[in-house]
């Protein structure tokens, strides 16, 4: 396969050919343009004599053509001659000049396939340089690799001589292991044991703790209960407590917070309605009026869902508002319950 200065070379010396053959083709043509010119001036007169006499047989309507039969013979020879001569000699004028065509365009196709030869030729050699390349490397990579490998065989062979002498320190001590597992297995039972108690003593104290303590709803409670009933539109509504249980009068001013003003669900400042017994005696009541429509309802069963979330006890299904003694508060701003009213009742702690 000829390198890529051999191709060079003779692309140089394809176009030097084509270019000489182009000369050449341009020569040619100039000497045939001559022997036409030339034929011409040579037979101008008997052209002239044939022609003349032609125009007058055309013009008197003589379709015998008597005027050209009276030339002379070697006047109509020469004109026969002439002509056959400068025709072919214009034709092969013409014919030279569609040649030197299609020689353009052979030598424009020609060259066209020498640079992609070329172009391909530089593309081999590329990948032939990339190819010796990638082979020295796999070669130095492979020489590597076995090094490696036999560095690896020699590490392996000590691995296996220091695990077999662990092995038989391990058999030594596995007597000494396995007792020692055994008193684990036994402390952790008794751990595990002492655990279990634990935590039924804490659990009993977390609940002792819970009957002990006061009820009261955090601020992340608060929140959490205006959230679920800020959805709804305000009621009007009021709060009965014992007169003389500060406990369930803080729950009633926690409960309050969570739902008056803008910091709350948005309900109104609420009565808070103080008697001396109360139904349930112990426990949160949620009631409504009678007659209510059902967005009260629903917003009565809200709340009483909401005081169970927040792990309140003894928390009542909601129902219709049934006052110890007629319909009247005493206390507080209402004197007559309004309609759609919500009453909440916070009785003595469970």
């Amino acid at each position: 396969m000829p390198s890529l200065i051999d191709l060079s070379t003779l692309e140089a010396r394809v176009k030097s050919l084509n270019d000489a053959l182009g000369t050449i083709g341009v020569a040619l043509a100039v000497a045939t343009a001559v022997v036409v010119i030339g034929l011409i001036v040579e037979y101008e007169q008997d052209f002239r004599e044939f022609f003349w006499a032609l125009v007058d047989s055309i013009l008197v309507r003589d379709w015998r053509f008597t005027g050209i039969r009276g030339l002379k013979r070697e006047v109509k020879r020469a004109v026969i001659g002439g002509l056959l001569v400068t025709v072919g000699v214009a034709a092969e004028l013409r014919y030279e000049y569609r040649t030197s065509v299609l020689e353009g365009e052979l030598e424009s196709t020609n060259d066209q396939i020498v640079r992609r030869l070329g172009d391909d030729a530089q593309q081999l050699e590329a990948r032939l340089k990339s190819a010796i390349e990638s082979a020295s490397k796999a070669e130095i990579a492979s020489t590597r690799a076995f090094d490696k490998a036999n560095k690896a065989t020699a590490s392996a062979s000590r691995s296996l001589t220091v695990a077999n002498s662990a092995l038989r320190e391990a058999d030594t001590f596995e007597t000494s292991i396995k007792s020692a597992r055994d008193d684990a297995a036994g402390a952790l039972a008794s751990l595990a044991e002492a655990k279990q108690l634990a935590e039924e003593a804490q659990k009993g104290n977390i609940r002792n703790s819970e009957k002990i303590a006061d009820r009261h709803l955090t601020p992340e409670q608060q929140r959490t209960i205006s959230n679920k009933l800020r959805k709804f539109r305000p009621v009007a509504w009021g709060i009965v407590t014992y007169s003389n249980d500060g406990e369930a009068i803080g729950l009633a001013e926690d409960l309050k917070v969570a739902l008056v003003g803008a910091g709350g669900a948005g309900w109104r400042e609420a009565p808070m309605i103080s008697i001396t017994t109360s139904k349930p005696d112990v426990g949160v009541l949620v009631e409504y009026t009678a007659g209510s429509v059902f967005a009260v309802h629903a917003v009565a069963i809200e709340l009483a869902s909401a005081l169970r979330r927040e792990r309140l006890e003894k928390i009542a299904d909601p129902k219709v508002y049934a006052p110890n003694s007629g319909t009247t508060m005493s206390v507080g701003s209402f004197t007559k319950l309004p309609p759609n009213a919500i009453i909440v009742t916070v009785a003595r702690k469970p």
